[in-house]
């Protein structure tokens, strides 16, 4: 089991490697000619429908706002969509942590940079009494308040704009209480909260801690947590979930359980767990299903976030789109089939029944080129894939892309240059196979992350010169 980091989101493990990417192709200081440029493509025979998001404008009511890992805020109502981002206001940073709606309409967003409130018409910044800026998840309770989880703690801000502090030592022990991921409130009042080794609930204004040696038999690493229509919580651990009768604590390890990272709970108190590779499983008080790729219309097999809205439909974000289910219909919305930002989908929060869905864009499809050389040597025969979900320092199957919901490829020619083609519009990581047979991912800045490759309708982004020696 090796560790893998993802800049912006909590660490993950991947399994059994069977390949391993050679020393990172770095992004703008590899030798790249320029900053990726789009330029006019051949446009694609499909007809393209102008339906613009609306930058700023108050989003209504029985809506649906949806953040991205890096790239803003949308919000879908009647009037279609609206999105928010660090350059058209008001949020200051575009890295949205969690969002949040409460029983008066109101939606509170957390992002790297500070807490907002908003009533889909004004904004308001509620990062004052906070110590740290960056909240990690909050959570509405029945009398006006939103709790927060941040590093040290739990938090609950009143309407007054007064912050009550329970400081981590309160909800368990250990090296790692401060790193507090998740809170959660009952129907009853109940506030649970989730430290990296521990749940602990507080009713009334006593706090009871559940760690190694008090209700739990060993130590579990704990992500996410949510309470069902019972009050009975349910925490998202490494290999599966585990939730409280009021007695003892049940846990649920079944392989399509692996590395939970969302938890919803439906109108009919089925439970819908999320996880980072193997879809959406949906407890029915008896039995897990399980909706993935393989047998269903889910676009990706990652999931970062769950929601239900008032109709019964439960929203799907993953790392490639929005996924909506209605009964047994599907609907998907992506960048080039909607307005929204980006297709890697952060957490969502509903207002009332949700908004009407409404009909899928047609785009003009795109593509990336670039020029690959080793040192002055042009690079002639290389494989180029170009996918849409995260790539990582290591892979499995036979190519760093196999397996991916989207996958393109290209081939240098003899002066080194590639052109990946047909491309719908979004946000693509890329790979390109050595001389050797080992693959280097496009790296960011820090050669941690991907570097996204943004593809604009109807246009070519040209990244320049890829140089292999660096």
């Amino acid at each position: 089991m090796l560790p893998i980091g993802r800049p912006g989101s909590r660490i993950f493990l991947v399994g059994f490697v069977l390949a391993v990417f050679a020393s990172p192709l770095t992004g703008p200081s590899a030798n790249a000619v320029g900053a990726p440029r789009p330029s006019p493509a051949e446009p694609a025979s499909a007809s393209t429908v102008r339906q613009a998001p609306v930058e700023g404008e108050p989003c209504g009511q029985n809506a649906a706002w949806v953040s991205t890992q890096s790239h803003g805020l949308a919000c879908l109502d009647a009037a279609g969509w609206h999105v928010y981002t660090k350059a058209s206001g008001p949020i200051t940073s575009d890295q949205v942590h969690d969002v949040v709606s409460c029983a008066d309409g109101r939606v509170w967003v957390a992002t790297t940079l500070g807490l907002w409130v908003t009533d889909g018409k004004s904004w308001e910044d509620r990062s004052g009494p906070l110590q740290y800026k960056t909240v990690n998840a909050l959570a509405c309770d029945s009398s006006g308040g939103v709790w927060l989880a941040a590093y040290g703690g739990v938090g609950r801000l009143d309407a007054t704009g007064t912050l009550t502090w329970h400081a981590a030592s309160n909800l368990g022990t250990g090296p790692y209480v401060s790193l507090v991921n998740d809170v959660a409130v009952g129907a009853d009042g109940s506030v649970w909260a989730m430290t990296s080794n521990s749940v602990a609930v507080l009713r009334g204004s006593k706090w009871t801690v559940y760690e190694k040696g008090h209700g739990f038999s060993k130590v579990y690493y704990f992500d996410i947590l949510a309470v069902d229509r019972n009050g009975r919580p349910w925490a998202g651990m490494t290999d599966g979930v585990v939730t409280f009768d009021g007695t003892r604590w049940r846990a649920h390890t079944i392989r399509s359980l692996f590395q939970p990272k969302a938890i919803a709970v439906d109108l009919r108190n089925r439970v819908w767990v999320g996880t980072y590779a193997d879809g959406v499983s949906v407890w029915n008080g008896s039995a897990w299903s399980t909706y993935s790729r393989a047998n269903s219309k889910l676009s990706s097999n990652q999931i970062h976030s769950l929601a239900v809205d008032g109709r019964g439909r439960t929203w799907i974000g993953t790392e490639w789109g929005l996924n909506v289910l209605a009964g047994s219909t599907w609907t998907s919305y992506h960048v080039h089939t909607s307005a929204l930002p980006d297709n890697e989908i952060g957490n969502m929060a509903i207002i009332g029944r949700g908004p009407t869905l409404v009909p899928l864009l047609v785009k003009r499809t795109g593509a990336i080129a670039g020029t690959v050389v080793k040192g002055t040597a042009p690079q002639s025969g290389l494989k180029v894939e170009a996918c849409v979900e995260f790539l990582g320092s290591l892979f499995t199957g036979s190519t760093p892309c196999s397996g991916q919901p989207l996958v393109k490829r290209g081939t240098t020619g003899s002066n080194g240059r590639f052109t990946i083609s047909s491309l719908p519009v979004g946000r693509y990581s890329l790979a390109i196979q050595r001389a050797d047979g080992k693959w280097v991912r496009l790296t960011d800045q820090f050669n941690l992350g991907d570097r996204e490759t943004l593809v604009n309708e109807g246009r070519t982004t040209d990244l320049g010169t890829l140089n292999l020696a660096k």
